[in-house]
């Protein structure tokens, strides 16, 4: 083989890495963000009823007393299972927000964030 073939073989995994990085940061950079508001509509077992109309987009256990529905303007009924969640006071009628991120390359992110504090006028 000649130099400049050893020289090509040698680097171009670094090139194949850095162009993947690139791509990988562009699509980080770049996700399509879509918000909504939302209202606690059921906490623990409340939420059972909710189960068959919306969709899940979070589950960490399967204990039904970690389970929360939201009702939400854009996205309808949305059923989330966190133990965190109950770390603070999580009550029906509460509002809430929910952020979803969509990227071409990573899976989707949702982020729920509830009002726990007092209303806001």
């Amino acid at each position: 083989m000649s130099r400049k073939t050893k020289l090509m073989f040698m680097f171009s995994p670094f090139a194949l890495f850095f162009i993947a990085l690139s791509v990988l940061v562009n699509d980080l950079r770049h996700p399509a963000l879509t918000g909504d508001e939302c209202v606690v509509t059921g906490t623990g077992t409340d939420a059972q009823p909710y189960k068959s109309h919306g969709r899940e987009i979070y589950r960490q256990s399967n204990n039904p007393q970690n389970d929360v529905s939201l009702r939400c303007n854009r996205f309808g009924t949305l059923l989330l299972n966190d133990v965190q969640l109950f770390i603070t006071p999580v009550k029906s009628g509460q509002g809430a927000q929910v952020q979803l991120k969509e990227y071409r390359i990573l899976p989707r992110r949702w982020m729920v964030s509830v009002y726990t504090g007092k209303e806001r006028k």
